[in-house]
Protein backbone atom coordinates (compact mmCIF):
# COMPACT_ATOMS: atom_id res chain seq x y z
CA UNK A 1 0.00 0.00 0.00
CA UNK A 2 1.22 3.50 -0.72
CA UNK A 3 0.59 6.71 1.21
CA UNK A 4 -2.52 7.59 -0.79
CA UNK A 5 -4.01 4.12 -0.33
CA UNK A 6 -3.29 4.13 3.39
CA UNK A 7 -4.94 7.54 3.78
CA UNK A 8 -8.01 6.29 1.88
CA UNK A 9 -8.16 3.19 4.09
CA UNK A 10 -7.94 5.36 7.18
CA UNK A 11 -10.76 7.63 5.99
CA UNK A 12 -12.98 4.61 5.37
CA UNK A 13 -12.24 3.26 8.85
CA UNK A 14 -12.88 6.68 10.37
CA UNK A 15 -16.05 7.20 8.28
CA UNK A 16 -14.56 10.49 7.11
CA UNK A 17 -15.05 10.33 3.35
CA UNK A 18 -17.26 13.36 2.77
CA UNK A 19 -16.19 16.98 2.46
CA UNK A 20 -15.46 18.79 4.74
CA UNK A 21 -13.05 16.31 6.30
CA UNK A 22 -12.72 16.07 10.07
CA UNK A 23 -9.05 15.25 9.57
CA UNK A 24 -7.00 16.93 6.87
CA UNK A 25 -4.77 15.03 4.44
CA UNK A 26 -1.72 16.53 6.15
CA UNK A 27 -2.90 15.26 9.54
CA UNK A 28 -3.48 11.74 8.29
CA UNK A 29 -0.18 11.72 6.39
CA UNK A 30 1.58 12.72 9.61
CA UNK A 31 -0.17 9.93 11.53
CA UNK A 32 0.78 7.39 8.84
CA UNK A 33 4.46 8.33 8.96
CA UNK A 34 4.29 8.21 12.73
CA UNK A 35 2.76 4.74 12.53
CA UNK A 36 5.68 3.48 10.44
CA UNK A 37 8.18 4.83 12.97
CA UNK A 38 6.26 3.25 15.83
CA UNK A 39 6.14 -0.11 14.06
CA UNK A 40 9.88 0.01 13.39
CA UNK A 41 10.72 0.74 17.03
CA UNK A 42 8.29 -1.75 18.53
CA UNK A 43 8.91 -4.68 16.19
CA UNK A 44 12.40 -3.82 14.90
CA UNK A 45 11.29 -4.12 11.31
CA UNK A 46 14.17 -2.34 9.54
CA UNK A 47 17.51 -4.09 9.90
CA UNK A 48 20.19 -2.50 7.73
CA UNK A 49 23.80 -3.49 7.09
CA UNK A 50 24.14 -2.21 3.53
CA UNK A 51 23.12 1.47 3.31
CA UNK A 52 26.45 3.35 3.37
CA UNK A 53 25.25 6.39 5.35
CA UNK A 54 23.73 4.08 7.96
CA UNK A 55 26.01 1.05 8.09
CA UNK A 56 29.48 2.46 7.39
CA UNK A 57 31.59 4.68 9.64
CA UNK A 58 34.87 6.05 8.34
CA UNK A 59 37.17 5.66 11.31
CA UNK A 60 39.99 8.19 11.59
CA UNK A 61 43.17 7.66 13.55
CA UNK A 62 43.17 9.36 16.98
CA UNK A 63 39.40 9.99 16.80
CA UNK A 64 37.20 7.91 19.08
CA UNK A 65 33.75 9.51 18.69
CA UNK A 66 31.50 9.43 15.61
CA UNK A 67 28.01 10.63 14.78
CA UNK A 68 25.61 7.94 13.59
CA UNK A 69 22.86 8.45 11.08
CA UNK A 70 19.86 9.92 12.90
CA UNK A 71 17.63 7.02 11.82
CA UNK A 72 19.64 4.49 13.88
CA UNK A 73 18.19 3.51 17.25
CA UNK A 74 20.00 0.20 17.90
CA UNK A 75 23.27 -1.43 16.86
CA UNK A 76 23.08 -5.19 16.50
CA UNK A 77 26.66 -5.76 15.39
CA UNK A 78 29.81 -3.77 14.67
CA UNK A 79 33.12 -4.90 13.20
CA UNK A 80 36.23 -3.40 11.62
CA UNK A 81 36.72 -4.05 7.92
CA UNK A 82 40.39 -5.05 8.28
CA UNK A 83 39.99 -7.65 11.02
CA UNK A 84 36.36 -8.79 10.53
CA UNK A 85 36.28 -9.28 14.30
CA UNK A 86 33.11 -8.15 16.02
CA UNK A 87 33.46 -5.37 18.59
CA UNK A 88 31.88 -5.87 22.00
CA UNK A 89 29.27 -3.54 23.44
CA UNK A 90 30.20 -1.77 26.63
CA UNK A 91 29.32 1.37 28.58
CA UNK A 92 31.06 4.40 30.01
CA UNK A 93 30.32 3.11 33.50
CA UNK A 94 31.88 -0.29 32.81
CA UNK A 95 35.03 1.22 31.33
CA UNK A 96 35.35 3.60 34.30
CA UNK A 97 35.34 0.58 36.61
CA UNK A 98 37.95 -1.28 34.58
CA UNK A 99 40.31 1.58 33.79
CA UNK A 100 39.74 5.15 35.03
CA UNK A 101 42.10 6.42 32.31
CA UNK A 102 40.48 4.50 29.47
CA UNK A 103 39.99 7.69 27.43
CA UNK A 104 43.77 7.79 26.92
CA UNK A 105 44.04 4.21 25.64
CA UNK A 106 44.98 3.72 22.00
CA UNK A 107 45.16 0.70 19.72
CA UNK A 108 42.86 -1.38 17.56
CA UNK A 109 39.29 -0.84 18.87
CA UNK A 110 37.77 -3.83 20.63
CA UNK A 111 34.63 -2.23 22.14
CA UNK A 112 32.03 0.37 21.25
CA UNK A 113 29.55 2.48 23.18
CA UNK A 114 26.38 3.87 21.67
CA UNK A 115 25.70 7.14 23.44
CA UNK A 116 22.37 8.76 22.60
CA UNK A 117 20.11 11.67 23.42
CA UNK A 118 22.86 14.20 23.95
CA UNK A 119 22.69 17.66 22.39
CA UNK A 120 25.05 18.83 19.67
CA UNK A 121 26.38 22.38 19.50
CA UNK A 122 23.40 23.48 17.37
CA UNK A 123 20.91 22.07 19.90
CA UNK A 124 19.87 18.96 17.95
CA UNK A 125 19.60 15.50 19.46
CA UNK A 126 22.23 13.12 18.17
CA UNK A 127 23.41 9.51 18.19
CA UNK A 128 27.07 9.12 18.94
CA UNK A 129 29.30 6.08 18.85
CA UNK A 130 32.50 5.86 20.90
CA UNK A 131 35.29 3.39 20.11
CA UNK A 132 37.62 1.90 22.72
CA UNK A 133 40.53 2.05 22.62
CA UNK A 134 40.93 5.10 20.41
CA UNK A 135 41.99 3.93 16.92
CA UNK A 136 45.57 4.37 15.76
CA UNK A 137 44.84 4.04 12.02
CA UNK A 138 42.16 4.84 9.50
CA UNK A 139 39.55 2.10 9.18
CA UNK A 140 36.02 1.36 8.04
CA UNK A 141 33.59 0.28 10.74
CA UNK A 142 30.73 -1.89 9.47
CA UNK A 143 27.44 -1.82 11.35
CA UNK A 144 24.30 -3.87 11.43
CA UNK A 145 21.60 -1.54 12.71
CA UNK A 146 17.93 -1.25 13.41
CA UNK A 147 16.66 2.04 12.11
CA UNK A 148 13.69 4.22 11.26
CA UNK A 149 12.78 5.02 7.64
CA UNK A 150 15.36 7.24 5.99
CA UNK A 151 12.67 9.73 4.92
CA UNK A 152 9.02 10.37 5.65
CA UNK A 153 6.55 9.57 2.91
CA UNK A 154 5.44 12.74 1.13
CA UNK A 155 4.03 11.71 -2.26
CA UNK A 156 0.89 9.59 -2.49
CA UNK A 157 2.93 7.05 -4.47
CA UNK A 158 5.47 6.58 -1.65
CA UNK A 159 5.30 3.27 0.20
CA UNK A 160 6.24 2.51 3.83
CA UNK A 161 9.77 1.23 4.25
CA UNK A 162 8.59 -1.92 6.00
CA UNK A 163 7.42 -5.33 4.67
CA UNK A 164 4.17 -5.05 2.72
CA UNK A 165 2.20 -7.50 4.87
CA UNK A 166 2.43 -4.98 7.74
CA UNK A 167 1.06 -2.03 5.75
CA UNK A 168 -2.66 -2.41 6.41
CA UNK A 169 -2.13 -2.66 10.16
CA UNK A 170 -0.67 0.86 10.21
CA UNK A 171 -4.23 2.18 9.90
CA UNK A 172 -4.90 1.18 13.52
CA UNK A 173 -2.34 3.74 14.70
CA UNK A 174 -3.77 6.39 12.41
CA UNK A 175 -7.25 5.85 13.87
CA UNK A 176 -5.88 5.91 17.41
CA UNK A 177 -4.21 9.28 16.79
CA UNK A 178 -7.24 10.62 14.91
CA UNK A 179 -9.71 9.78 17.69
CA UNK A 180 -7.32 11.24 20.28
CA UNK A 181 -7.50 14.65 18.59
CA UNK A 182 -8.72 17.21 21.09
CA UNK A 183 -11.81 18.42 19.27
CA UNK A 184 -15.51 18.01 20.04
CA UNK A 185 -16.12 16.38 16.63
CA UNK A 186 -13.16 13.98 16.72
CA UNK A 187 -12.30 13.05 20.31
CA UNK A 188 -13.40 9.52 21.24
CA UNK A 189 -11.39 8.03 24.07
CA UNK A 190 -12.92 4.57 23.82
CA UNK A 191 -12.28 4.27 20.09
CA UNK A 192 -8.77 5.65 20.44
CA UNK A 193 -7.97 3.10 23.12
CA UNK A 194 -9.38 0.24 21.05
CA UNK A 195 -7.30 1.12 18.00
CA UNK A 196 -4.18 1.64 20.10
CA UNK A 197 -4.63 -1.84 21.56
CA UNK A 198 -5.03 -3.34 18.10
CA UNK A 199 -1.81 -1.70 16.94
CA UNK A 200 -0.02 -2.91 20.06
CA UNK A 201 -1.31 -6.43 19.54
CA UNK A 202 0.26 -6.43 16.09
CA UNK A 203 3.56 -4.66 16.74
CA UNK A 204 4.05 -4.94 20.49
CA UNK A 205 4.20 -2.31 23.21
CA UNK A 206 6.47 0.67 22.85
CA UNK A 207 9.63 0.28 24.93
CA UNK A 208 10.32 3.19 27.25
CA UNK A 209 13.29 5.37 26.37
CA UNK A 210 15.12 3.99 29.38
CA UNK A 211 14.50 0.43 28.17
CA UNK A 212 15.77 1.23 24.67
CA UNK A 213 18.92 2.72 26.17
CA UNK A 214 19.40 -0.32 28.41
CA UNK A 215 19.08 -2.63 25.42
CA UNK A 216 21.66 -0.63 23.50
CA UNK A 217 24.20 -1.13 26.24
CA UNK A 218 23.73 -4.85 26.73
CA UNK A 219 26.56 -7.07 25.65
CA UNK A 220 25.83 -10.49 24.18
CA UNK A 221 25.77 -13.10 26.91
CA UNK A 222 28.58 -15.64 26.72
CA UNK A 223 27.97 -19.29 27.47
CA UNK A 224 30.76 -20.76 29.59
CA UNK A 225 31.17 -24.53 29.43
CA UNK A 226 31.95 -26.28 32.66
CA UNK A 227 33.39 -29.77 32.74
CA UNK A 228 32.28 -32.07 35.54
Amino acid sequence: MNLGELRTAARLRLDDTEQDYLWSDDELNSFINEAVNEACIRARLNIDSTTPDVAEVNVIADTSQYELHDSVFFIERAYLETTKRALSKTSFHELDLIDPAWQDSTGDPTHYIMDVDHFTTDGALSNRLTLYPSPVKDEVLRLTTYRLPLEDMASDADEPEIPRFHHSYLVDWVCFRAYAKQDADTLSVDRALRFEQEFERRFGSRPEARRIEWQRKQRPKRVISRWL
